[in-house]
């Protein structure tokens, strides 16, 4: 067109050809960037589906009054009334908070890997006993309703510092408690000691259940006894794992 345009005087046609192609409209382009800023910053990937979740706080009517909020060239003003105000309000600090806890989590995560002989960092999450019971067959049978199957649970340990993942298995001969929690903490705890010749004298512990006096008690003996030098027990918010 540059060369024609040069050669000649005749008009050029300065239509777009490109009839077939379709564009994303740029209300749809800024919606994608706004859902996808809020994955980034507080969704969950799940680890067997390509699925992200949201925290049980955010709800789908709120991500949209959010949006509304965040767009400054709007054809209308949008009115909100108290209750909707107030639950923005509630949803923001609830989402700062989960923010702020999922931050210092991988704060220890950091932490444990460059440091591993001065801080250790283990998260430690149940599964659902209703995914685990067994036996489990592919297909499914009517007359298997009524049968009673055997509940196995399963609990999954992380020690970032040794780059390692446990997996732990028990029946309802054991009792779904801390003792579960504390026997776990120990045994990873026993392989952290055999790979670093010690236990670190830091030692973070991520959990989401159990959190009751015995697990604290048995957590202050051990800086009681010098084993390590401090604790530092976190949780992450209800309905957020990871």
């Amino acid at each position: 067109m540059k060369k024609k345009c040069l050669s000649t005087n005749e008009d050029l046609d300065s239509s777009d050809k490109r009839c077939s192609q379709q564009y994303k409209s740029r209300q749809y382009l800024e919606a994608k960037s706004f859902v996808s800023g809020l994955c980034k910053r507080y969704g969950d990937d799940q680890p067997d589906i390509l699925e992200i979740h949201f925290p049980s706080c955010l709800s789908l009517l709120q991500v949209l009054t959010d949006y509304k909020s965040s767009c400054e060239n709007l054809e209308s003003p949008i009115c909100l009334t108290q209750g909707s105000m107030e639950c923005g309000v509630k949803s923001f600090l609830m989402l700062k908070f989960q923010s702020l806890c999922r931050e210092k989590y991988f704060k220890h995560i950091k932490k444990s890997k460059e440091h591993p002989s001065m801080y250790t960092s283990v998260i430690s999450d149940n599964m659902d006993q209703s995914k685990t019971n067994l036996p489990r067959f592919t297909l499914h049978f009517k007359n298997e309703t009524t049968l009673e199957k055997m509940h196995h649970h399963v609990t999954g340990v992380l020690c970032h510092g040794l780059n390692k993942a446990y997996t732990f298995t028990w029946t309802d001969q054991f009792s779904s408690d801390c003792n579960i929690t504390l026997n776990c903490l120990m045994s990873v705890s026993g392989d952290v000691t055999k790979e670093n010749g010690g236990l670190p004298p830091t030692l973070y512990i991520q959990t989401d259940d159990n959190k009751n006096k015995f697990v604290i008690m048995f957590l202050a003996i051990l800086v009681k006894m010098e084993i390590v030098k401090k604790i530092k027990l976190t949780f992450l918010m209800v309905g957020i794992t990871e």
